[in-house]
């Protein structure tokens, strides 16, 4: 049995979402980019990664973000967009990003970061940007110069609206084929 777990806490998303994104992927792959592809089941919305949490602050864990979950009603957002990190010229990391209420996540986010910040996670430096990643290159090599011209043709010209109700912990397995996540808590949000 393991000592802790690798987790993190994300928005879960709609099944039809995770299928429009599975699309985009396809149209990626289809026009020439080659990259790990993320598994729409394994498809969702960070907000924090903890990295290890033992076993005995499961607990702690989850009555912090029971409070938080409480106190949050569910978000409308939308997905568009295509980009990468750090940027699509030496890109690591394909992402499509997030619209609709901006404020609300960033909100949550926050909400989440500073109540796990009281277990002892450090809170994060960097600005929150939130997006869901399709794919991933494989070890540090970037993705190839022309990514960018490769993605145009497959960046959807609406924006796909959602409703971001579930805030999930999730626990990370890292397998050779890529990471499973399995569910360690759920909460659903309402008004």
């Amino acid at each position: 049995m393991p000592e802790d777990y690798r987790a993190f806490v994300a928005l879960t998303l709609p099944e039809a979402l995770r299928e429009y994104l599975q699309g985009v992927q396809r149209c990626l792959s289809d026009n020439g980019v080659r990259a790990r592809w993320v598994r729409p089941a394994s498809m969702h919305l960070t907000l924090k990664f903890l990295g290890q949490l033992p076993l005995d602050q499961v607990t702690a864990v989850i009555e912090t973000l029971d409070k938080v979950a409480e106190d949050c009603p569910p978000l409308q957002l939308t997905a568009a967009g295509l980009g990468g990190f750090p940027h699509l010229q030496r890109a690591r990391v394909l992402w499509m990003g997030i619209g609709g209420d901006h404020q609300r996540l960033h909100d949550l986010q926050q909400a989440v970061d500073a109540a796990l910040a009281n277990l002892g996670w450090p809170q994060e430096k960097r600005p929150f940007q939130g997006h869901l990643t399709l794919a991933r290159t494989k070890g540090r090599r970037p993705l190839e110069k022309g990514v960018g011209d490769m993605m145009t043709p497959c960046a959807p010209r609406e924006a796909m609206a959602f409703k971001a109700d579930r805030l999930t912990l999730f626990h990370s397995r890292l397998l050779p084929d890529g990471a499973v996540h399995d569910k360690l808590k759920e909460w659903v949000l309402s008004d």
